[in-house]
């Protein structure tokens, strides 16, 4: 696994270690910049996801996202040192860095589980979801591209 491809999964891990800590209204956005050459990552609370189809971040949310590009490679948040941080380390920093997350990101969500930990496991195979790329959208597609999956949208 190449370097940036360790930074992104190291960052879906510390979404997991959110999850397992009773987090579970913490949603990711996966998609591919314009260029194809960076993967990026959206990771907010669920109500300001869609409601129809409960992937994509409604708006521009400012402060409470965090908006994650491998171009920063394991600099998460500007001037922090991911690279040398635990999973446990980077879900610490995440509450810390985004509030919201912690009053609104706290709750249960099943079904949102199993979808991720599908996009979890084939990232941990070096194969990130993409939800939008250039020439495809999820949306009109109605699922999105993991590795050689083709995964449903989650359910708002």
């Amino acid at each position: 696994m190449e370097t940036v491809e360790k930074a992104a999964l190291k960052l879906l891990e510390a979404v997991r270690v959110l999850h397992e800590r009773g987090y579970e209204l913490i949603r990711i956005f996966p998609y591919d910049a314009p260029s194809g050459c960076y993967w990026r990552c959206t990771i907010s609370a669920k109500k300001n996801f869609d409601k129809r189809y409960g992937l994509m971040p409604e708006k521009d949310t400012g402060k409470n996202t965090l908006y994650y590009s491998t171009g920063a490679v394991y600099e998460y948040f500007e001037g922090y040192d991911g690279e040398h941080a635990t999973v446990e380390n980077i879900a610490d920093e995440l509450l810390k860095r985004i509030s919201e997350l912690e009053s609104k990101g706290k709750g249960s969500d099943p079904d949102y589980m199993k979808w991720f930990h599908k996009v979890l496991a084939q990232a941990r195979l070096g194969h990130f979801a993409c939800a939008m790329a250039e020439g495809f959208s999820c949306l009109e597609e109605g699922y999105i591209h993991c590795g050689t999956e083709k995964l449903e949208l989650p359910k708002y």
